[in-house]
């Protein structure tokens, strides 16, 4: 019931905490989620069962493994209205967990105050740094999309200084793939499909 209840999403919107979040037809995200956290798509729909957005999805397992808290009772946490700042210093989840290292200078409105918060402090007191609950969706997406994705930090940087969404972003097509490939979901299902198919 659950599986064809998400497989009939095409686009959802949800406002949440001051962000707009939209959920996509979740099937390629859903399996690079699993993939990236190690995760089953059991928990994930459990997950998404709750009301968790696509965007919020990675923070859930990201803040997860970091606080002792399986991932179905973060998602309830959030669910019933904690915000993820207040949650994350509740259960001792450091800032440092949310930040990417990036090459240069960060030309970005959204994220260049967010990276100066870290880079105006010495890593040791990264601790007493107090990021909102969009900052820790944008950085934690950062690093989930450029991970699985293949995109540069700088491009989705720009990319969501235009006002793309994560899930427009894994939309997208790719510079330089075959045609046929329509998005960086597709191409990034393409490249799994053939390195197993090395394997065998």
């Amino acid at each position: 019931m659950k599986k064809s209840l998400f497989a009939g999403l095409i686009v959802l919107t949800v406002v949440m905490s001051g962000t707009v979040a939209v959920a996509a037809g979740p099937a390629n995200f859903d399996q690079a989620v699993c993939d990236h956290f190690k995760v089953s798509q059991d928990v994930l729909e459990e997950v998404r069962w709750v009301g968790i957005p696509d965007d919020e999805v990675p923070v859930v397992f990201l803040v997860s493994k970091h606080s002792k808290l399986d991932a179905v009772t973060v998602a309830s946490m959030r669910a019933r209205g904690d915000n993820w700042a207040a949650l994350t210093r509740t259960r001792n989840v450091s800032p440092e967990v949310f930040y990417t290292p990036v090459s240069g200078y960060v030309h970005s409105d959204i994220y260049g105050p967010i990276y100066h918060k870290f880079q105006s402090l010495p890593k040791k007191n990264w601790f007493q740094i107090r990021l909102t609950d969009a900052e820790i969706i944008d950085l934690v997406n950062l690093q989930f999309v450029t991970k699985e994705y293949d995109y540069s930090m700088h491009e989705v940087m720009a990319q969501r200084d235009a006002g793309m969404s994560f899930a427009q972003l894994q939309a997208t097509p790719p510079a330089g793939e075959d045609a046929s490939v329509a998005s960086r979901a597709e191409a990034r299902e393409a490249k799994a499909n053939k390195v197993a198919g090395a394997g065998m």
